[in-house]
Order: C-alpha cells, then structure tokens, then sequence
C-alpha cells in the first residue's frame, strides 16, 4: 500500500501534523517534557530578615506551598515550605519577633533548570516532602528564576498522554486504511 510507506506524501503530511506512524515513543512521557514548558516565573520570594508574621501572612494569602527565601543580593538561600510552617503556627506569639532565614528556612533547597526534564523533577518530587520545587539559573545556580508545582507536572504528563492516545488512534486508522482502502476519519472525510 502507499499510504504506509515511509517516504509517501501521506505519512509526510502526517508528520507535518505532528503525528508518525512509524515512531516508536518512550514509554515514560516525563522524558519529552521539560521545566521550560511549565515554569511558574512568579515565585513567591521573602528577604532572609523578614519576621515570622510577615511568612505567616504569605502564607495565608499565597497561592504557594513553598516560598524562597533570598539575600540582599537575590541569591537564593533556601525555602520554607508550608509543611515546616504547620509546625509552628501555635506558637506564633512566642515566634513573633524569629527572622526566617536564621529560623526557619531550610537551607539549600533541591533545585531544577529549565532545560531539565520532567522525569527528573517527578524523581525530586518523590524524594521530597514538598509539591514546589525551585527553577534556577543554569549559568548561576543560585539566582532563581522560578518553581515548578506538582499538579503542573501531573497536568502535563496527562495532556501528553491524550495527545499520544490520539496519535496512536490515527496510526490504527492508518494501519486500517491499507487493509480496506476507504476509513472514516469523522466530519464526513474519508
């Protein structure tokens, strides 16, 4: 059949739509994805002096489960997630006048780059007792540039998923057309 040929005009022109009949995917779609496509680029940022009440107010407001604490340089020193904030909400009044960086953060948090793939960061995500995850510099690991969130990575693993649900489907509609010719593909095209 010339439709299933591998130079025809037909497998061509589905390549050109992003879909080949002939390739053979990883299984594990993390591995195509990477930071750069789901990068938050407003992460939340606190001064290394803020106090306790200042955290704690973020906290409340923000839609983050991590906030990166930085120095006067904007050099990233560490995070303090909600999880260690749990643990110390009750005894806020003894804690007012803490400073975070000294108190509460916790130093050198594991960080990504853009450039790496979402396989690694779902790696770091299981290791780790957070759902945010530091994007830094790839020149300059300590200036940060963003964070990536857990339901980010699940999302795209899932839309990745359909998109190869739907490419695999017109690869059966494919294999099916050098057998009988003629197939429906919807909206009344054959």
């Amino acid at each position: 059949s010339t439709f299933l040929q591998r130079g025809s005009i037909y497998t061509l022109k589905l390549r050109q739509r992003g879909i080949d009949p002939f390739k053979e995917e990883d299984p594990n779609v993390l591995k195509q994805l990477y930071v750069r496509d789901i990068i938050d680029r407003e992460p939340e940022v606190i001064p290394a002096a803020a106090p306790f009440v200042t955290i704690l107010d973020l906290a409340v407001r923000s839609r983050h489960s991590s906030f990166f604490v930085t120095d006067e340089k904007q050099e990233l020193l560490g995070a303090v997630s909600l999880s260690a904030l749990r643990r110390f909400i009750f005894e806020q009044e003894a804690l007012r006048d803490i400073v975070v960086a000294g108190d509460l953060v916790e130093p050198a948090p594991l960080a990504v780059r853009e450039e790496d793939n979402l396989d690694v960061v779902m790696q770091l995500f299981s290791h780790l007792e957070v759902a945010e995850i530091a994007v830094v510099d790839a020149e300059n690991p300590r200036k940060l540039i963003g964070s990536v969130h857990l339901p980010d990575v699940l999302n795209a693993r899932n839309q990745e998923l359909l998109r190869r649900d739907l490419a695999g489907s017109m690869t059966s509609t494919v294999s099916l057309v050098g057998k009988v010719r003629q197939v429906s593909v919807g909206d009344g095209y054959v």
